[in-house]
């Protein structure tokens, strides 16, 4: 059962404005990753708050008689949770998103030195060569495949390595 109150960290939902403390749920651990899915499936980001401390450890200490201790130890949103309970159900749902990935744009800029451009006021650059790169790299949290694509001007470069207990086994490279 969620108990309203503010949504957001910065108030930007008029309704926030009503409340003092954020929505909250108890859940119990068994059904956390289930009921999980629901909450980020409806665009919801997730912080889980765990208890720190055994009631063996507090007995023991000091702080006998105070509450136990919590802490916020996990924030999740749809992009950041990986749910290992059903990965034999999802493995054979293609349109599941299997992969991680990182995407990277780099530029280099070759400048004709007789030629010095000011690209913030539109001079011509013709005689200058500007090199960009796009990288990706991704793994299939499935089958343990990791892919690195760099793509040039005039063609790209593809790298494919497939995890076991041993580590990354490069598999093959492709020119293009």
């Amino acid at each position: 059962m969620l108990i309203p109150g503010k949504m957001t960290i910065d108030d930007s939902l008029e309704e926030d404005k009503e409340f003092d403390k954020f929505a909250y749920c108890s859940i119990p651990d068994n059904r956390l990753h289930i009921h999980m899915k629901n909450l980020l499936n409806n665009g919801l980001k997730i912080g889980v708050v765990e208890q720190l401390e055994t009631s063996a450890i507090k007995s023991n200490s000091e702080n006998k008689n105070k509450l136990f201790q919590r802490d916020l130890t996990k924030v999740y949103s749809i992009g950041t949770y990986i749910d290992d309970l059903d990965y034999n159900s999802l493995a054979n749902k293609r349109n599941y998103g299997e992969y991680i990935m990182a995407v990277n744009e780099t530029k280099s800029f070759d400048f004709d030195r007789n030629n010095i451009v000011d690209t913030d006021n539109n001079n011509n650059i013709s005689n200058n060569k500007i090199d960009c790169k796009v990288s990706i790299a991704a793994i299939n949290l499935f089958s343990g495949e990791f892919e690195s694509i760099e793509i040039r001007e005039g063609g790209f470069i593809h790298k494919l390595f497939k995890f076991n207990q041993d580590g990354f086994k490069f598999k093959f490279t492709r020119f293009n």
